[in-house]
């Protein structure tokens, strides 16, 4: 597992390819939400649309991973 430094690293190399600010500003979104839910500190400052959006935020990135997965299984076998 990578430790917290090497991910925020990397974090701050990706953010300084983005070109479109949108796609900045989403990224940022998507880290405040995470952070909130998961510091006890500011648990309690998280939305019920923020909490719905963690879970849907989930939900497509493991449906995507999967979704891969099989295409690429299903790819070998033919």
């Amino acid at each position: 597992m990578r430790t917290r430094n090497v991910v925020r690293e990397d974090l701050r190399k990706t953010v300084a390819k983005c070109k479109n600010t949108q796609s900045i500003e989403t990224i940022l979104k998507i880290a405040e939400i995470y952070r909130k839910v998961h510091d006890n500190a500011t648990f309690e400052e998280v939305s019920e649309l923020q909490w719905e959006q963690r879970l849907m935020i989930n939900e497509v990135m493991n449906s995507t991973n999967t979704k891969i997965r099989n295409n690429f299984k299903n790819s070998r076998n033919l």
